[in-house]
């Protein structure tokens, strides 16, 4: 009786659950989108909720078959999901309003993929995407978009250094907002306008013009509830005050910022407030106060927000510990720039400004597209198109083949080596026995005993690192002439003494990258000089000639075990 009281409770309570959700479901059936889209609003931050009605939302877009009402309800997924998933509703986006003439889309899809391409730090692609973004948005007429496709193209380009281009772009989005408004919907991105003329101008050291922007963007805050874009804005407002040698009034609108409960929008704006507050302090003889700053720069900067600007703390924290003779600190110093130069300089980042140069005006798409249309027309010219473009596609295979199977070659030599490492641990490729030979040169047995002892210790203790090292040199050393020095090692190493060498060199390179983490910080030349060579092209051929890799390839594939591990 009690066990069938227990399967009734039980069965009652999930007959109960499945009516309720039944009726949930009912009771959204008759929600409208908009009453849909405010419950999303109101749960957007219980995440689980949002998602459900979210996943409903695209659902009855479905059921209508109303392809815009499903990429909104895929849009509102995008905002609650992680750069991963949102990047697959984004696409989703794309792919189903790609040939819509909508207000919204698909300038919408385009606008959020560069978005998160930009966070990814991959800016070529952020770019064509903003750019296809602006031009849906001005075909639609949809000025939000418009904006903000403009105004990230106008960041992206001060990013790269292209400042005079990125100020035209900032002057012109400015122009537009003046004419369309500056509230509501275009508060934000009026802001970020005046947030990147006031930083342009104070980067070409024209302070006067930085603070018309700066005080027009605090005075439009100070009558606004949001207080987006505060903190840059009062740097913008120091760093202004800072070149104009008002240097008090620098440090009061930059301690403001740290001082105050406004949170700065980036780490790299709290880079530069520190930045400059050890500039100003150290033009006042603060200079204790200065390194206090300074030293907050080294803890905020990495090599994701590592510029030219904040470089410039660095080189200050150098000159402040050669003053002090603190050995110790210049090298800390050192090897954190060393790193975040060799990261600067290898990361693919660069943007394609050509790119911008070709499609950044209706016009030249327009004149694009009229000599695509006339050499459809030449047919005579026909058959010479299609061979090079045969030409150009068998190419591009060779390439793809050719570079495939070099990745081919050089991991299996990879593997190689490591397995020789792994099966030598002492030595990266040994050398011959050298304890017992027979002797088959014209020396006596106790001078070839002497010199290999001396070889051993040679070896032993490094001294092959030192890059004066000659055959002469090291016969001297070990007390023999460069003849019998030549004979031993050509008979029981198997190689000159140049190849010998080398080899020496190379072997403890690879040890020093494979064990020691700061040894591959470095750059390939510095690498290079570290174990005894004059050049990074002796080095590489060297290193080439005795494994059969790169060294760089090398150093990447060690960092890829190393990532893996932990």
């Amino acid at each position: 009786m009690r066990i069938f009281i227990c399967h009734f409770f039980l069965f009652s309570c999930l007959f109960i659950k499945a009516e309720i959700i039944q009726k949930h479901k009912d009771s959204l059936d008759n929600k409208s989108y908009e009453e849909l889209q405010e419950l999303y609003f109101i749960n957007q931050k219980k995440i689980d909720l949002a998602k459900k009605y979210a996943s409903y939302f695209v659902e009855k877009g479905k059921r209508d078959r109303n392809k815009i009402k499903i990429a909104d309800g895929y849009h509102l997924h995008f905002m609650i999901s992680t750069p991963e998933i949102a990047m697959k509703y984004v696409d989703s986006i794309i792919e189903l309003t790609k040939n819509e003439n909508h207000f919204n889309y698909p300038s919408r899809g385009y606008l959020n993929k560069g978005v998160l391409l930009q966070n990814s730090k991959n800016l070529n692609k952020a770019f064509e995407y903003y750019l296809k973004a602006k031009r849906h948005a001005e075909d639609n007429n949809n000025n939000i978009h418009l904006v903000a496709a403009t105004l990230n193209i106008a960041q992206l380009k001060m990013v790269i250094g292209k400042e005079k281009e990125a100020l035209k772009v900032f002057k012109s989005n400015y122009d537009f907002l003046k004419e369309k408004g500056s509230n509501g919907k275009f508060f934000r991105p009026y802001i970020g306008t005046l947030i990147g003329l006031s930083y342009l101008y104070n980067q070409q050291k024209q302070p006067d013009s930085s603070r018309i922007y700066v005080d027009e963007g605090l005075e439009k805050i100070s009558n606004n509830k949001e207080k987006h874009g505060y903190s840059a804005l009062l740097l913008h407002s120091g760093i202004s005050d800072y070149h104009n040698n008002n240097f008090q009034r620098a440090i009061d609108s930059l301690e403001k910022i740290l001082s105050t409960s406004w949170q700065l929008e980036h780490s790299l704006n709290l880079a530069e407030t520190n930045l400059y507050l050890a500039k100003a302090y150290q033009k006042i003889n603060e200079h204790e106060i200065s390194l206090k700053h300074l030293k907050k720069v080294n803890d905020i900067i990495d090599s994701t927000n590592y510029t030219p600007n904040t470089r410039e703390a660095f080189e200050m924290l150098l000159t402040k510990y050669k003053k002090d003779n603190d050995v110790r600190e210049q090298l800390r110093v050192l090897e954190k720039m060393i790193f975040l130069d060799s990261i600067a300089n290898s990361k693919n980042n660069k943007l394609n400004i050509d790119m911008y140069q070709k499609y950044d005006t209706k016009k030249l798409r327009d004149e694009k597209n009229i000599l695509l249309n006339g050499l459809k027309k030449q047919q005579n010219n026909n058959w010479i198109i299609s061979i090079l473009l045969i030409i150009t596609t068998l190419g591009f295979a060779y390439f793809l083949y050719q570079n495939y199977s070099k990745r081919i070659y050089y991991k299996k030599r990879f593997d190689l080596l490591m397995q020789k490492i792994d099966s030598e641990p002492n030595s990266t490729v040994k050398n011959k026995n050298i304890t017992k030979y027979t002797n088959t040169i014209d020396l006596p047995e106790e001078v070839i005993e002497e010199i290999l002892e001396k070889v051993e210790a040679f070896e032993q203790k490094k001294k092959f690192i030192d890059n004066n090292i000659t055959l002469a040199k090291l016969a001297k050393k070990i007390n023999t002439n460069s003849t019998y020095l030549s004979k031993v090692i050509n008979h029981y190493k198997g190689q000159n003494f140049a190849n010998y060498l080398n080899d020496l060199r190379i072997d403890y390179a690879i040890d020093q990258i494979k064990n020691n983490d700061n040894f591959r910080k470095y750059t390939i030349k510095s690498i290079g000089e570290e174990v005894g060579f004059n050049n990074v092209q002796s080095f590489s051929k060297a290193f080439l000639k005795r494994t059969g890799i790169k060294p760089s390839y090398f150093i990447k594939q060690i960092e890829n075990q190393s990532s893996r591990v932990v």
